[in-house]
């Protein structure tokens, strides 16, 4: 099979329209990425992950933490079996890169509960990872220094 670059990298501007259904903002000097998702539909995780890739790839290249902000707020967002299977798959992606991601959604919708139920329940040590239910929260979050773990 045929690998095919769907967008090019994570733009380095301030905000820009991935595609239908995601927003990438970069903020604090590039050291932070925003992705707001309007839609879960296929072809929006697939350019979200692609992106995503392409940014831990670079992140990790450089020795940098990751710092992702997944904004899912929106009300309509259904997470849809193909979206949780790819997000499954990509936490297992570069094992060796650390830092945060953060996942922003309205309190006591059925995402939030999906999202808080897989961070209970799976085992999972590369990132740190977090629910949260206000935006300047999550960024202040992101923006403090995790804690270095040895790589294993």
């Amino acid at each position: 099979m045929t690998h095919v670059r769907l967008k090019p990298r994570v733009p380095q501007g301030a905000s820009t329209h991935l595609a239908d259904g995601v927003v990438i903002e970069t903020q604090d000097g590039g050291e932070l990425v925003t992705f707001t998702f309007t839609n879960l539909d296929v072809t929006t995780v697939d350019h979200a992950i692609e992106a995503l890739g392409d940014l831990m790839r670079r992140w990790d290249e450089a020795g940098r933490p990751l710092r992702v902000l997944l904004d899912l707020r929106q009300p309509d967002l259904i997470l849809t079996p193909y979206a949780r299977e790819r997000a499954a798959a990509f936490t297992r992606v570069r094992p060796r890169l650390r830092g945060r991601i953060a996942l922003l959604a309205q309190p006591g919708t059925s995402i939030a509960h999906r999202i808080d139920r897989v961070l209970r329940s799976e085992l999972y040590h590369y990132r740190e990872r977090s629910l949260f239910f206000d935006r300047e929260q999550a960024l202040a979050w992101l923006r403090e220094t995790p804690e270095q773990r040895p790589l294993s």
